[in-house]
């Protein structure tokens, strides 16, 4: 029950960094953007990325270019909201053992 609800809540998280690293992603041809994927490891493990060998040179910048990141602060954005939605994960749990203690 608690794994469930635990691998809900990486679940949304792991879909919040995906949407906030989209929208913050530079577009050119709209390549890079498309191939952010979300990956779900376990009920306890997941992450954000991309499989374009040009992504560390936007997110990071190059000696001629500016860096434009967009995983790290999309990553951030999941710790933001970390709290609430494991709190939220938590809440089911406790409600969900209440209604089976009846």
């Amino acid at each position: 029950l608690v794994k469930e609800e635990l691998g809900k809540a990486v679940e949304e998280l792991v879909l919040i960094v995906e949407a906030k690293a989209k929208e913050l992603c530079p577009v050119d041809t709209g390549l890079l953007r498309a191939s952010i994927t979300p990956v779900i490891a376990s009920w306890a493990e997941a992450y954000v990325g991309t499989n374009t060998e040009y992504a560390p040179y936007v997110e990071f910048g190059t000696k001629k270019t500016a860096a434009q990141p967009f995983l790290e602060p999309a990553f951030l954005e999941g710790q933001k909201q970390a709290s609430k939605v494991f709190g939220q994960a938590v809440s089911r749990v406790i409600a969900r053992f209440r209604k089976a203690a009846g």
